[in-house]
């Protein structure tokens, strides 16, 4: 009994430390809506099933249609334990400006039931599906088609721009890669370990739980630390990809917040590097200052000290110079 606790620390540390993440299945299978009316009756089949689920109005997929397909559809993906609303009201402006706009609800988000434990069942399967679909719809919406989408979103993002050539324009902003407190070396050590231990919730703010300011009333105000490790598998699936071949996307805007210590700025650097590597000239990089003081969610409207009417402005004013047929200048 004495040497039997040893040899299983021993077996868990080698586990932890030394398995190999599978990722070689996280790739996409593209069926691209043909026409602006088969995109629409495959929304019409998102939204039936969404229907049988207990959503938060406000969070079931949003489509914002001119009643045809326009020259630019932008496709937003919400971020991580949040839902559609979160990009509302920087939708409509895009709307506003001649676009199609879809916004779909990523699985297990949105629930009526802030604490439901929904969550804990999120994979990165699902993460790259819902990207896959999505971009799938999109393809019919508009002859150009742009994504952004911010944290675990970004991650999505980040994973359609290495993989779908039928992308125009991809803008992840503020990709959790990895967690801005994990060190590198730990990112797969942290996978392994909560994909074998049991799942946990831990509060967003330990302090003020479900009433924390910074978690608005359609947001889930814990998130699971499997799901966590999830998200960042589809990161790392992106990484791997990355240093085999070129990004797919047309073109690759990759926005950070530089105060942001929600995610690992210097992780997403990496990847941009990687990216530009193989097609510096289809990469560029544009970075919300550290002066602003901004946390992680600058995206959410009435998140306290985000200042959003100007964050929406700068990103309506980056994609519409990104969404051009000049070639970009990358960064030096």
């Amino acid at each position: 009994m004495n040497i039997l606790l040893p040899i299983l620390l021993v077996v868990l540390l080698f586990y932890v430390f030394f398995r190999f993440v599978p990722t070689e299945n996280l790739i996409p299978h593209p069926d691209p809506a043909t026409s602006f009316e088969t995109a629409e009756k495959r929304l019409q089949t998102w939204a039936e099933a969404e229907a049988e689920l207990p959503l938060q109005e406000v969070c079931k997929t949003k489509f914002l249609s001119h009643g045809y397909q326009t020259e630019q559809v932008i496709l937003f993906l919400h971020g991580y334990t949040t839902c559609p609303e979160q990009f509302a009201e920087l939708g409509q402006m895009f709307f506003e400006k001649g676009y199609n706009v879809l916004i779909p609800c990523l699985s297990h988000h949105g629930w009526k039931d802030r604490l439901t434990d929904e969550l804990k069942y999120l994979t990165a399967e699902e993460l790259a599906e819902y990207g896959n679909r999505s971009m799938d719809i999109a393809r019919g919406l508009g002859k150009k088609v742009i994504v952004l989408g911010i944290s675990g979103g970004g991650t999505v993002v980040s994973w359609l721009a290495q993989n779908r050539d039928d992308l125009d324009v991809a803008v992840p902003l503020a990709a959790f890669l990895r967690m801005y407190v994990l060190p590198a070396f730990l990112t797969i050590p942290f996978i392994n370990l909560f994909s074998l231990l049991p799942n946990f919730f831990i509060w967003w703010d330990p302090r003020t739980k479900d009433k924390n300011p910074y978690s608005i009333y359609y947001a889930y105000p814990r998130y699971s630390f499997r799901t966590l490790a999830e998200v960042m598998r589809l990161g790392l699936a992106v990484k791997r990809q990355a240093k085999r071949r070129e990004p797919a996307a047309g073109k690759i805007l990759v926005m950070e917040n530089d105060f942001d210590m929600g995610v690992s700025n210097a992780e997403i650097e990496r990847l941009t590097e990687l990216w530009k590597a193989h097609k510096p000239e289809k990469v560029n990089s544009y970075h919300f200052e550290r002066e602003m003081k901004m946390l992680h969610d600058i995206i959410t409207p009435g998140t306290p000290g985000i200042p959003t009417a100007e964050i929406y402005t700068r990103i309506l004013n980056e994609v519409e110079a990104m969404d051009t047929d000049n070639p970009i200048e990358s960064e030096k």
